[in-house]
């Protein structure tokens, strides 16, 4: 079988397969090496846990964002996603008004199955993830800053974990006391 020839498209010759591959190489190489420069994963050298208190504030938030909106190694302090929109803006008040708030968005998987970005995880280990996560974040706050008042907020799954958390703490089997949330 002979294959005809176009003229306005087989002018220019394709490179060959082995440049195309290194190129998409070299530009996927260079593309994730430009975005993890400027981003420091909350595991990076020591746990996420370690990182939470600076100080001591009059409350601090801990949130859960929603499906697709976390990872494992999220940054804590990065006010992004849809609790970004309650929280900013609370910072802000509490600036003006000089009350002392700090917060911090728990990473977990956010996980749905692989149906969005991110883990593979299932919904129901992603949020079992949140949970636990959640807990040792309250407990590592509590523990530095007795005084402290904690905030749970989640969004979406991150909801599911906090509901599921604050359940626990309400029943005394947190840990946590329910003195502790505000």
């Amino acid at each position: 079988m002979k294959m005809r020839r176009n003229p306005r498209t087989d002018d220019a010759a394709p490179p060959p397969i082995g440049r195309v591959a290194t190129s998409a190489l070299v530009c996927a190489v260079a593309v994730a090496m430009g975005v993890g420069s400027n981003v420091v994963p909350a595991q990076a050298e020591t746990n996420w846990v370690d990182q939470l208190v600076q100080d001591c504030p009059d409350l601090y938030v801990l949130a859960a964002q929603g499906t697709g909106e976390s990872s494992p190694d999220a940054p804590l302090k990065a006010d992004t996603g849809m609790l970004s929109n309650v929280i900013s803006p609370l910072l802000d008040q509490a600036r003006q008004l000089g009350v002392s708030v700090d917060r911090a968005y728990v990473p977990y998987p956010a996980a749905f199955g692989g149906v969005v970005p991110g883990g593979k995880e299932s919904y129901a280990v992603s949020v079992a993830a949140a949970e636990e996560n959640l807990n040792a974040a309250a407990e590592k706050v509590v523990a530095a800053c007795a005084s402290t008042k904690l905030a749970i907020v989640g969004y979406s799954q991150g909801a599911h974990a906090a509901s599921d958390f604050l359940a626990k703490v309400g029943k005394g089997q947190g840990g946590v006391p329910a003195t502790s949330i505000a």
